[in-house]
């Protein structure tokens, strides 16, 4: 987490046990457990929370998608057909004028 090797902790907890005393030790070894249980339970909950919006914003990107690609197919439907009726009616059209 810190890249702390072995050497540099044994010199963290000697100044600990010189600066604050090993009477008060325990207790400041169990808040400092404690600040870092409080952390990672706060950084679970963001990013539980970030990850659920995520995903909604995904499941209605993939809903606006398919909107959009249902509503194309409707849209091009009528127009192929059209567009053959017209190429079909100018195929005769200009099979008539040739005659």
């Amino acid at each position: 987490m810190f890249n702390l090797g072995f050497f540099e902790i044994l010199l963290v907890v000697v100044l600990a046990l010189i600066l604050i005393g090993p009477e008060q030790m325990p207790e400041l070894a169990r808040n400092i457990g404690k600040l870092f249980r409080d952390i990672k339970r706060s950084t679970n909950e963001v990013t539980d929370s970030l990850q659920r919006e995520i995903s909604k914003v995904r499941d209605e990107q993939d809903q606006i998608k398919k909107d959009i690609t249902d509503s194309v197919k409707i849209d091009f439907k009528p127009d192929v057909a059209s567009v053959a009726r017209d190429k079909n009616s100018k195929a005769d059209d200009s099979g008539n004028t040739n005659s």
